[in-house]
Order: structure tokens, then sequence, then C-alpha cells
């Protein structure tokens, strides 16, 4: 006869298988075998991946990862994630470590160490293209945008290089946007506007044409002259 003494958990028990003999005049003897069953193997991991290093807007999912145990036949797997910061906020390290426990608290863990990165520059856009204006309109320049993979809020700065012209009212000026997010990576883009003077002085206040008579000298009424860009324009005189 058999008979079984339940454990603490299903794969630990106790089985007594008891042998007894009889002959034909009813003389017995019994003699008993006590087995103790234990499972002490930690269950098996399985589809746990391995290190690697992903861009911070590219890290995959967790895989599904499965159990397999020689007593128990429905392993429940658990997931832990840890996140471990570094330079800058895009740069950062992920421990996922997956946990399998049998019936009877046999455990095996296994993790997987995620190296998140950030190489990705910002990309700017929208900026005005070149543009030729007159004095004395001032440059005004069209400012771009700045997207970035994973940081929603990079910074934008710029710097102005004025380049003269032939003269001191025409000269060109680029300006220079740099995008930079939080992990440094940084990308450019410019517009240069430049600024001509095509346009003559305004002569006024000259004299009206007028006839004298001989031997008086002719004595002439000089004009006044404006100019948009030259607050200073040179006046010379021809007589034919």
């Amino acid at each position: 006869s058999t008979s079984t003494t339940p454990g603490d958990c299903p794969g630990r028990f106790t089985i007594f298988r008891t042998w007894t003999a009889t002959d034909d005049c009813g003389n017995t003897d019994t003699h008993t075998q006590e087995i103790i069953v234990q499972d002490t193997v930690r269950p098996t991991l399985d589809g746990v991946p391995g290190p690697g290093s992903y861009e911070c807007d590219s890290i995959p999912a967790p895989p599904v990862v499965t159990a397999s145990d020689n007593c128990d036949n429905d392993v429940p797997v658990t997931l832990d994630v840890q996140t471990f910061p570094g330079t800058c906020s895009n740069r950062y390290t992920i421990v996922r470590t997956w946990t399998a426990t049998d019936d009877c608290g046999n455990e095996r863990s296994q993790n997987q160490t995620l190296t998140i990165v950030d190489t990705t520059a910002p990309v700017l856009s929208g900026q005005g293209g070149p543009v030729t204006i007159q004095c004395p309109a001032l440059p005004v320049f069209t400012p771009p945008t700045a997207l970035d993979a994973c940081d929603t809020t990079p910074t934008i700065t710029f710097a102005d290089v004025i380049t003269p012209g032939t003269c001191p009212a025409e000269y060109a000026v680029t300006r220079t946007w740099t995008a930079e997010d939080d992990c440094g990576n940084s990308s450019q883009v410019s517009q240069t506007i430049t600024v001509e003077d095509n346009t003559a002085p305004v002569l006024s206040g000259q004299g009206a044409a007028a006839t004298i008579q001989c031997p008086a000298t002719p004595s002439f009424t000089a004009p006044t002259a404006l100019d948009a860009c030259d607050t200073t324009p040179t006046i010379t005189f021809a007589d034919v």
C-alpha cells in the first residue's frame, strides 16, 4: 500500500510504501519504505536577450520571457526595471531583471542591460533664405525651429557675422543659428541678408534759371543734398 503526506509545497512530499507478506496461515510481516521527495532545482528562463546599446528614440520593448521547471508546469515570470542616470538626460542605463519562482520557492533571475545613448543632433528648419534689401532698411531674419528625437526643448542660439561691402552703406549680415540638445549634440543653419545702396541722393533748393546783364557776374544758389543712407553726401560742381 502507498500513502502520501504533503509537504510545504506541491513539489515536496513524503511517500510511504508498505509491503505486507502473509502466508497461508495468516502470519504477516510488514516493511515500510519512506521516500522524501524534494524540489531544489531552480527554473530555467528562456528568451532573455543580451545587453545592447540603443539610441534614446529606439529603445526596444521588453520581450516575452518564459520559464520551464522540472516539477512545476506553470512557473510565473516577473519583470523588474531599474533606470540609472548617465551624463545627461538622454544617456542612461536600463537594467531589466526577469525572475522565475516555482511553487517551492526555487528562484532564478536573469537581467539585460540596455545602454541608452543620444548621438543625434537636433534638426533645424524654417530659416529664411538669402535676401537683398535696400538701405536704410535693416535686416530682419526669419529664425528656424528645432526638432530633436529625444529632447523636446533643444536650445537655439545665434551669432551674426557682418561682412563690409564696397561702401559704408553696403554690407552683408550672416546669422547662424545653433541648436543643441541636452546631451550636447548640435547642428547649425544660416541666413544671409545683403544690404545695398542703389538710390542716388536728392538735390533740392538750387536757384532757378536766370538772365542777367553784363558786366554783372553770375551768382549761383547752391542746392542741398538728402540721401537715405548717407547723412553727409558730398556735393561738387562744375561750370560749362
